[in-house]
């Protein structure tokens, strides 16, 4: 098993619900460079890559779908992928509670199985300033839905 040092938090970055599904965010991450797509309000390409970039997607309805596997290394933060789990939240300002609720039963259990800590999860804003993702402060929905999940 390769070593994880961080958790890193991300959104999909689109504002169409109708994108916004595990298999649509594998065509992005994995279709033919040349081929356009319309993602939310972005008209891009697709990025060509072998496999989806993240590890795990939260999907709105509070489901943890399994995308690239944990044992390898994922394509969602430049610099810090070799290390990491990239976990990404579908949406773009919009978020659900059942997301949240979902983010942080995944990163306790993703914390006791690689022997983190609360610091070693981030979001992707947090280790490249360039980037608004995931458009949420990832340590205060952590603290919020935790302190839920004790009452």
């Amino acid at each position: 098993m390769r070593p994880i040092n961080f958790l890193v938090i991300h959104c999909s970055a689109s504002d169409n619900p109708g994108d916004d599904s595990p298999e649509r965010i594998h065509l992005l991450h994995t279709g033919n460079k040349k081929t356009p797509i319309i993602w939310g309000r972005y008209h891009t390409h697709c990025f060509g890559w072998k496999d989806t970039g993240y590890q795990f997607i939260i999907t709105q309805d509070g489901v943890t779908h399994r995308a690239r596997p944990v044992e390898k290394a994922g394509a969602h933060c430049k610099g810090f992928n070799k290390t990491s789990i990239g976990i990404c939240l579908t949406g773009d300002q919009e978020f659900t509670e059942a997301q949240f609720r979902a983010l942080a039963v995944l990163v306790d259990k993703l914390i006791l199985e690689h022997d983190l800590s609360i610091i070693d999860v981030m979001g992707h804003r947090d280790l490249d300033k360039t980037k608004p993702c995931p458009n949420f402060d990832v340590h205060e929905i952590l603290r919020k839905y935790k302190a839920q999940e004790n009452d």
